[in-house]
């Protein structure tokens, strides 16, 4: 629920339409610190994305199923230089919460926007 209205509000604060399709519930109980470092990815994603793509249209999937998280937020954007994936302060937090917490976080831009993919064990 947290993060659906966090993207929402975002999203129309910025202008730009988007689809969000989030699993109602999770069952069994996530460790605090896992929890902290999923809202800590998402955050950023999704505020990168508001602030730097350019984009009119956003898509956010966020479920979980047996056991598996799975995250893909992307935008129709301008994209992400690719010379300035190392040395972007955010996608390096982003790689290093996802690493923290066992999961992969691949990135993939072009000039027609940006996708993130994060998922892993819960």
């Amino acid at each position: 629920t947290k993060c659906r209205r966090y993207a929402a509000d975002l999203f129309e604060s910025k202008g730009i339409e988007y689809d969000i399709e989030f699993q109602e519930s999770i069952s069994g109980k996530v460790d605090i610190d896992l929890r902290k470092n999923i809202w800590l990815i998402f955050k950023e994603i999704v505020t990168n994305l508001a602030r730097h793509s350019k984009a009119d249209h956003a898509s956010v999937e966020f479920t979980v199923r047996e056991g598996q998280l799975y995250l893909k937020v992307s935008d129709s954007g301008i994209g992400i230089d690719k010379v300035d994936f190392k040395a972007n302060n955010g996608i390096k937090n982003i790689k290093k919460r996802a690493e923290q917490a066992g999961f992969d976080a691949d990135l993939e831009s072009s000039g027609a926007g940006t996708t993130w993919t994060v998922q892993g064990s819960i």
